[in-house]
């Protein structure tokens, strides 16, 4: 915002001035940041091993965080990474094609069922991505889950 700071001199005689300095203090973009408590319970969460045609719901979480949400109307977009470990056999049972990300807020609930066919031989290494409204984002450790 925009502020006038009054500055008002008096000398031993009691002789005064008074003089505005006009001054703006800018907003500046803080960077999301991950919630590690968060970021811990998913990878427990995804730390099991799931059956074919098994359901998973990570339920909501609130893994990113970012200070600037409180103040203004800027939002977090996610994005999933897949790890492309598999020299990209089975694409469409990678990661990013089964994964859901549900959003409620600023909390993620990260969902999916296993697909037949989807074997341990298929590795499901992926991030998950916030960018905020500036373009400035953060990212997960890598997650795996098991089939």
């Amino acid at each position: 915002g925009k502020y006038n700071l009054k500055i008002k001199a008096i000398d031993s005689f009691q002789a005064n001035s008074t003089t505005y300095i006009p001054f703006e203090i800018l907003n500046k973009n803080d960077k999301p940041y991950l919630n590690r408590n968060a970021e811990i319970l998913l990878d427990d969460l995804l730390d099991k091993e799931y059956l074919e045609e098994s359901s998973f719901d990570s339920g909501f979480l609130n893994l990113f965080l970012d200070d600037d949400l409180i103040h203004n109307n800027e939002y977090l977009d996610f994005e999933i990474i897949q790890g492309n470990i598999n020299n990209d056999k089975n694409i469409n049972l990678f990661a990013k094609n089964i994964l859901n990300i549900e959003k409620l807020d600023d909390d993620i609930n990260l969902s999916f069922k296993v697909p037949k066919g989807l074997t341990d031989d298929i590795r499901q290494e992926f991030k998950l991505k916030a960018t905020d409204s500036e373009g400035e984002e953060v990212e997960t450790d890598w997650f795996n889950f098991f089939t």
